[in-house]
This record gives C-alpha cells, sequence and structure tokens, in this order.
C-alpha cells in the first residue's frame, strides 16, 4: 500500500477523533430539566435523555463514517464496484498497516489490485497446488509402502509353506539314501549309484536353504539366538560337513587354530557355523586341485570379557580376477573362471555370508590371485561366557607316548601336527620316506621306550599306494612291531588283510580334529586290524535288552519309515502315532525313553500335545511329564525352534533329518534316565 493511502486513511481517522471530542464536550453541557422554582439565576438549555441518546448516535455514526469512507475511496481501484470486493480490501488493509506498524523489517505487501498483487496470489496458488500435491505424494508413498510389505508378507509365508512342502519329501529321499548308504549288502555299483542319489539330494537342499535364508535376510525376519558355545567345537564340525566334498574332488582340508582359545564364548552358533561353512563350500567349489585351509587368530580387543577375532579360508583355487571383484557379493552371480566350466550352485552362499557379518556388525572381505587362490576372511567381536571352564579341565589324561608323524602332503600334516602336540611330549615330523625310516631305526636302537607311528595319508593315494609304503617300512627296519595309526578321508577305503606283519593299525578319518582327541576311544596298541569305509559310520546295534523304547509321531507315512529305520538301526524300538492325540495316548500306556514329535499333524498338533504332555505333571503322572520330547518339522523359518521351546519340547532336528545329529540327540537326552527295560 502507497504511502498516500496511509496518510488518508489516518487523515480520516484524526478527523472521526474530533467528532468524538466535539461530542463530549457539547453532552457536558445538557442537563435534565430542573424545577424552575429552584433556579436563581438564568435558565440552562435543557435536554431530554432521548435527545441526549440520538445525539450521540448520530455523532458517533458521522466520526467512523467519515473514517471509513475516506479510507475506502483511497483504496478502491478505478471502475472496481465498492460491494463486495471493497469492505474485504477495506478490512485487509487495516490488517496490513497494523502488521506493517507492528514489524518494520519486514517488507511491504503490494497494493491491492495491482499487477504485484496479481502476481503475489498466483504464487500463494502456485505454492497451495505444491503442497497439495506433496501429500498426494506422501499418501501414494505411504499406500505403496503397505502393498510392498503385504507383498514381502505374503513371499515369506509362501517360502515357508513351500520350504515345509519340499521338505517333507526331501526327508524320505535323503533319509533313505542315508540308510542306503550305510548297508553292507548292496554291491559296489549299487553303492555308487546310492552315493549319486544321497548328493543330488544334499544340492537340492542346500538349494532350498539358501533361498529361504535369502529372503528370511530381505524381510528383515532373521532373528539371532544367542547363547554360550565351544568355538574349537564349532569350527572342527563345520569341518566335518564340507568333509566329504573336499574328498571327493581330492582336496586336502586342514584346520589351524591357536593352542589356547577360550573355551566358550556367547553368540549365534547356528550362523556362526553357517558363515563357516559357506566360506568353506565356495573355496571348495573352486578349488579343483591342492588344498583348503581354515585358520583362526586372536585380535586385539579393548574391551573387558570380550575377544576379536578373525576366520580365514585359504585355497588354492582359481582366484578372482580383476574384472570379478564388485561381483563376488552379488546375488545370484557367479563369478566367472576357466572357460567353459560351470560351477554350480544359486549364487547366494557369499552374499547371504555378507548379510549374516554385517548383522553381527563384523567385517568380511578376501584377496586373490588369479590362478593362484583366494583367502576370504571374516572378524567378529564376541563376549567370553560367564560359564566358561578353566583350560586345564579339558586337557587329555592320560597323554599319548613318543609320536612320529609320516605327512607327504605339507598342509595337511602341519593341521595334523598342530592337533597331535597337545596330546604328547615328543612329536617329531617328516615328509621323505628315507628321512622317515632312518629315524625309525635311530629311535629303536636307542630306546626301549614305545611309540606310534602316524601316516597322515594324501587324498590322491590310492589304496595300493598305502600298502605299498607300509610294506616297505616293515621291510626296512628292525623286527620289533610298533603301532600304526593311518589318517584316511573319509571315503577311501583301507583293507589292512596284507598287512599282518606291520603289527596294530588303527585307521582314523581325517581331517583330525581335538574333539576326536580328547574322547580317547583309539587305542592304537590294541586295536585290530579293521576295514574302513562308508560301513563303518555304522555303529553296532545295542542289545534289546538295553534298548530304548522311541516314540515317533508324524502323519507322514514316508517319514515315519525314514526315522523308524534309523532308530532300528541304532538298536531302538520304536513305536508310532500318526497324530498328536495317539502320540498322547501312546505316552499315557507305554514307559517311552524318547518322544520325536513332529508339529504339523492332524487333530492334535505336535505344540499341543507337548504341552499336554508337561501338564501331567500337576496331576495324575508327573514321571510320564518328564520324558524328553524331540521337535522334528520341516518349518525352517525364524522363532520355530522358540516356539517349540516354549511348549515344553527339549530340542529340535529339522528335516531332512542326519543320522549323525539324530544319534548325537539320542545321546545327549538319553544318556543319564533309567532305562524302563533293563
Amino acid at each position: 500500500m502507497h504511502k498516500k493511502n496511509q496518510r488518508a486513511i489516518w487523515l480520516s481517522a484524526g478527523l472521526g477523533m474530533l467528532a468524538l471530542i466535539w461530542f463530549l464536550m457539547v453532552i457536558r453541557h445538557i442537563h435534565p430539566q430542573a424545577d424552575p422554582a429552584d433556579s436563581q439565576g438564568p435558565v440552562p438549555i435543557h435536554a431530554s435523555p432521548l435527545i441526549q441518546s440520538w445525539v450521540s448516535i448520530a455523532l458517533a455514526s458521522l466520526a467512523f463514517g467519515s473514517f471509513g469512507w475516506f479510507s475506502l475511496r483511497q483504496m478502491r481501484p478505478p471502475h472496481d464496484p465498492w460491494w463486495p470486493s471493497g469492505w474485504s480490501r477495506w478490512f485487509e488493509a487495516m490488517r496490513q498497516i497494523l502488521h506493517s506498524e507492528s514489524s518494520s523489517k519486514k517488507e511491504a505487501l503490494p497494493e491491492p489490485g495491482s499487477e504485484a498483487w496479481h502476481e503475489l496470489l498466483e504464487d500463494m496458488l502456485q505454492s497451495a497446488r505444491k503442497h497439495q500435491a506433496s501429500n498426494l505424494e506422501t499418501e501414494e508413498l505411504r499406500r505403496a509402502k503397505e502393498l510392498a510389505e503385504s507383498a514381502n508378507r505374503a513371499k515369506s509365508e509362501f517360502v515357508t509353506t513351500m520350504s515345509h512342502e519340499i521338505r517333507t519329501p526331501m526327508n524320505g529321499v535323503l533319509g533313505m539314501a542315508s540308510i542306503l548308504s550305510q548297508s553292507s549288502e548292496l554291491s559296489e555299483r549299487d553303492r555308487q549309484h546310492t552315493k549319486l542319489l544321497k548328493l543330488s539330494a544334499e544340492g537340492l537342499l542346500a538349494i532350498i536353504n539358501d533361498v529361504l535364508d535369502l529372503s528370511k535376510l530381505e524381510a528383515g525376519h532373521m532373528d539371532f539366538q544367542l547363547s554360550d558355545f565351544d568355538l574349537t567345537h564349532l569350527l572342527e564340525s563345520s569341518l566335518q560337513v564340507v568333509a566329504p566334498q573336499a574328498y571327493r574332488k581330492g582336496i586336502e582340508l586342514g584346520c589351524l587354530l591357536p593352542e589356547k582359545l577360550p573355551p566358550s564364548i556367547e553368540g549365534d552358533a547356528h550362523r556362526i557355523r553357517q558363515i563357516v561353512v559357506n566360506l568353506l563350500g565356495n573355496a571348495i567349489k573352486y578349488t579343483d586341485t591342492g588344498s583348503v585351509e581354515l585358520s583362526f587368530k586372536l585380535l586385539p580387543s579393548d574391551r573387558p570379557r570380550h575377544i576379536r577375532w578373525q576366520l580365514a579360508v585359504q585355497d588354492t583355487g582359481v582366484g578372482i580376477s580383476e574384472s570379478a571383484r564388485e561381483m563376488v557379493f552379488e546375488k545370484f552371480a557367479q563369478i566367472p573362471s576357466d572357460e567353459g566350466h560351470h560351477r554350480g550352485g544359486t549364487g547366494l552362499g557369499l552374499p547371504i555370508t555378507k548379510k549374516l557379518v554385517d548383522l553381527m556388525h563384523g567385517k568380511i572381505g578376501f584377496e586373490s590371485q588369479p590362478g593362484s587362490g583366494s583367502r576370504f576372511w571374516i572378524e567378529l567381536d564376541s563376549p567370553i561366557a560367564l560359564s566358561e571352564k578353566p583350560q586345564s579341565e579339558i586337557s587329555p589324561h592320560p597323554p599319548l607316548p613318543a609320536l612320529i608323524l609320516f605327512a607327504p602332503h605339507s598342509m595337511s600334516g602341519k593341521c595334523t601336527q598342530t592337533v597331535l602336540q597337545r596330546f604328547t611330549a615328543s612329536l617329531r615330523v617328516f615328509e621323505e620316506e628315507t628321512v622317515l625310516i632312518d629315524e625309525l631305526n635311530r629311535t629303536e636302537e636307542s630306546t626301549h621306550a614305545s611309540f606310534q607311528l602316524w601316516i597322515d595319508v594324501p587324498v590322491s593315494w590310492e589304496q595300493a599306494a598305502l600298502n605299498t609304503l607300509i610294506q616297505r617300512i616293515v621291510k626296512k627296519t628292525t623286527p620289533k612291531k610298533f603301532p600304526i595309526v593311518v589318517l584316511l578321508a573319509r571315503n577311501a577305503r583301507f583293507d589292512s588283510e596284507g598287512l599282518r606283519e606291520a603289527g596294530p593299525i588303527h585307521a582314523m578319518f581325517k581331517p583330525l580334529l581335538r574333539e576326536t582327541m580328547l574322547q580317547g576311544d583309539f587305542p592304537p596298541d590294541a586295536c585290530p586290524n579293521i576295514q574302513v569305509g562308508d560301513v563303518a559310520l555304522v555303529q553296532p546295534k545295542t542289545s534289546q535288552k538295553n534298548s530304548l523304547t522311541v516314540l515317533v509321531a508324524d502323519d507322514h507315512p514316508i517319514n515315519q519309515k525314514v526315522i523308524q529305520t534309523m532308530l532300528e538301526e541304532m538298536g531302538c524300538h520304536v513305536l508310532l502315532a500318526s497324530n498328536g492325540k495317539e502320540a498322547f495316548d501312546c505316552v499315557l500306556t507305554n514307559a517311552l525313553d524318547l518322544v520325536m514329535m513332529d508339529i504339523q499333524m492332524p487333530e492334535m498338533n505336535g505344540i499341543e500335545c507337548a504341552q499336554k504332555i508337561r501338564s501331567l505333571q500337576k496331576n495324575e503322572d508327573p514321571q510320564k511329564a518328564l520324558v524328553p520330547i524331540i521337535a522334528v518339522t520341516a518349518n525352517a523359518m525364524a522363532g520355530e525352534q522358540e516356539r517349540c521351546l516354549a511348549a515344553g519340547m527339549n530340542d529340535h532336528l529339522p528335516k531332512p533329518i542326519d543320522p549323525v545329529a539324530l544319534r548325537a540327540l539320542i545321546q545327549k537326552w538319553t544318556t543319564h534316565r533309567p532305562n524302563h527295560h533293563s
């Protein structure tokens, strides 16, 4: 608004105020009518109250009317009607005047009706439209987010359902393949066919597990279950998982661990094992000859009761080119290797591993040289478990006698040496046959003390090469017989029938593990000549008198048959139930040592059945309520194990069932229970 208009408005306001003052002065001289008799002088001006009121109204109207007339006269643009825009402009102008007077720092608005005024209105309109568009965009984003989350949940539910439906028949395929591979009645040709069947099923299962894990990670459903665990045991058990795969390719497999490690740390043992197995499996996949080595070292840590540790997997494989380094951790990426050679797999192992390490707030990286191999490593920080045992409590008793180790393969021999040196006060290692024979002769001539010869047999050796070596050792040494321990790959076969003159021979499986040595169930000087191979994995059945009675509750006939066969091979007496109701009745009417409980069953599911069994403790039969219950389920989604444990179950066994894991759980939960049949 121009200053000219402001002056006009203030002028009109001043005139109105003068009129008001004049009115007040006049009203002071107007009095009510008095009695003439009471007056002693001239008679004053007389006015009634009605006249006073009308005069007041007239003067006030005059004052404010003049004020408004002058204001509107100055603000009205040419040829613009007075109503209704005139009055609205008047009120708006008054607001602007007061606003401009109260804040001198703000820029004055343009004159209403001017071009600048219309531009201002247009800008305000555009701003309102933008605000409305922003609100619409926000609403669309919210709806899109809701749709994405709904689709993600649907995908997770689909993957969960399909995982359960696929794992159920896979349990039958893998279970029967494992049972057949242990049979001594198969011919060598049938044994090879069974082995191929088992390998194919394991490959399919690995793909299912990768897809399931990826789905859980992308959906944010990957939960970590913290517990205390033995890190050394975890690393060694991971080696056992991948050992058959490595030895089938003729690859040496070893583990280098420091002498002193905390016996127990805190973390998610399952996910850490998954990381280790993924790294080992990836190394084996891209290695055709040579070795794969797992190493471990402690790093400096500034946190009390924590360890910072690094785990590395070194291979002698094809390596990674510079152009392929960016693809290493991408989903479904296949690292190019030698021309025309497809390595297989889903390309999810390393991406899943990286996501898991990131969620654990760790680090992952690699170094590689094309043609010379790769080294993948991770770094994690773990709290030391409060329940850790002193290192002395796991020391072997008694120690082994003097040992002589013959290790033609340097990497495998080094790993075997790191394990053996913890169990003996004297260990000598040789890689050349001639030097070994000379040392054996000197040892026999210089001392009469007992010693043992350990032979770390290279994976590439055939049985004939090992037999020839032992025969040469026997011929070129003194007639004294000394115990010989041969370390073989799990797929190797060794017949000591032709080595009767060599003395007691004991065969053990590679890689040599600390846990195996701690068990102390291999006195080599007392072992008969044996044959090892796949058949050797089947332990003899227990006597019927001391057998365990196990209830298998599963609605799938094939799963029933698989678990029943596995348990019977272990010497167990098996009872069957097709639903939760039958299982509960069986618990009431039989003396059971263990219950294998499926979760998804008709009439009454496994969760409900377990809860009902545990409720027996409050009423009629507390003893039956304490029977160990193992959940057997094909549902591998997060939270399934916790749901089973919350229902009163003791442990969890996923499908497809691993015979080794099944045997370990049976031993775990029946070792200290009184046998009902003894």
